[in-house]
Formats: structure tokens, sequence, C-alpha cells
């Protein structure tokens, strides 16, 4: 989604016999020329944790995407941290 105008930038349906974080990469390797192709300037990856690894942490360096992706350790103590002030 390009959040800054709220459009969809891709969709597609996964089987469920892979975790998300296996999948990134197909996604941003559909997405980047799609997006090149039509001009548009992709600078940061916005995704929740269950697309963190660290693999894919060094494969969205490599093709120059800052990420915004929450390590599973830190999404987890935010969870834990919020159960406990409820």
């Amino acid at each position: 989604m390009d959040t800054g105008h709220h459009v969809i930038t891709d969709i597609r349906a996964y089987h469920a016999d892979k975790k998300d974080n296996q999948y990134l990469q197909d996604i941003v390797g559909r997405l980047q020329p799609r997006l090149h192709k039509t001009g548009m300037l992709w600078r940061n990856c916005i995704a929740d944790a269950g697309y963190s690894s660290g693999e894919n942490y060094a494969y969205l360096e490599q093709k120059g995407l800052q990420s915004f992706i929450p390590a599973h350790s830190l999404s987890r103590l935010i969870w834990e941290d919020l159960q406990r002030r409820s």
C-alpha cells in the first residue's frame, strides 16, 4: 500500500504452507519493476513482524529499500506490555 496516497500497490493470495517472511522477496521482486515502469519511486518497505527475518532485512537493503519491519521479539515485547497495562 502507498501510505501517502492510500493506494494498494500489490495483492496476491499465497498458500498457507509457508510463513509470511518467506514471501516478502517474491512480493518485492514483482512490485519493484512494476512501480519503476510507471515512474513511481519506492523508498520504504513497511510490513508487520510476520515478514521479519535477517535475510529479508539484508535483501531489502540490497534493493535500496529502507525497511520498517519490527523484529518478532520486539512485537512480542510490545504485545506483552499492552497486556500488562490493560
